[in-house]
């Protein structure tokens, strides 16, 4: 964890607000897991606050290196808001419907494969996407609503993500990790951006957090005597 927009957080603060994600992105694994009965493999969440037009350079350089990938967006709004992206290379977007349907070929007839993709695609993204962001809210005392997700083909990402970029004032709070399917060499990589505003609610919000630990480890204590 990085970036100048954490100084103001002490290393207590730093340490819940990984904990906090890394919480919330596993359960969103854990749940895609159950969803499409597949065992999922993810990395630890990084944290970071760079400077607004980086945010993209980021997503690029450290989620899927190269081009040609699919994304889906969902939008949640909050204390905790912000918008949360799923990318998956699109040459996976084939075999991740064959996941999730096995039968997908014999349904070339009815409708086109590139529609089944993308509805598969959108199913995973939601999935993962709202589950995450449900329990980092809910973690640090926050309800949050959400708009339909959306979904990107190559051609439109860069536009799409330079749209979100341009409406952050000067810095994101950009969360990240990267997941993969045990059984196939599907990959992807979960994002979630928020404005650099979301830190005035952060701090206090980690600090209400830290309490509830606090106060359950002290009556954890008195069972104990």
């Amino acid at each position: 964890m990085n970036g100048v927009g954490f100084q103001f957080l002490s290393g207590l603060e730093r340490d819940a607000l990984q904990e906090i994600m890394s919480i919330g992105f596993s359960k969103a694994v854990v749940d895609l897991a159950e969803a499409i009965n597949l065992r999922v493999q993810w990395s630890a969440p990084d944290i970071d606050v760079p400077e607004a037009e980086e945010v993209l350079r980021v997503i690029n350089n450290q989620a899927l290196e190269g081009a040609g990938m699919t994304m889906i967006t969902l939008l949640f709004s909050g204390k905790f808001s912000g918008t949360g992206f799923l990318l998956i290379p699109q040459d996976n977007g084939s075999s991740l419907s064959r996941l999730l349907d096995p039968d997908v070929d014999s349904h070339a007839g009815t409708k086109c494969l590139d529609v089944l993709m993308r509805e598969s695609l959108l199913e995973v993204g939601n999935i993962m996407l709202s589950s995450c962001v449900e329990n980092i809210a809910e973690l640090l005392g926050d309800d949050v609503i959400f708009s339909p997700p959306r979904y990107y083909s190559p051609g439109l990402i860069h536009s799409a993500l330079n749209d979100i970029v341009e409406s952050k004032v000067s810095s994101a709070v950009l969360f990240k990790t990267v997941f993969s399917f045990e059984q196939d060499t599907i990959k992807g990589g979960l994002f979630l951006v928020s404005s650099v505003d979301v830190l005035k609610w952060l701090k206090p919000a980690i600090g209400r957090y830290l309490g509830r630990y606090d106060a359950k480890e002290k009556q954890s204590g008195r069972c104990l005597s």
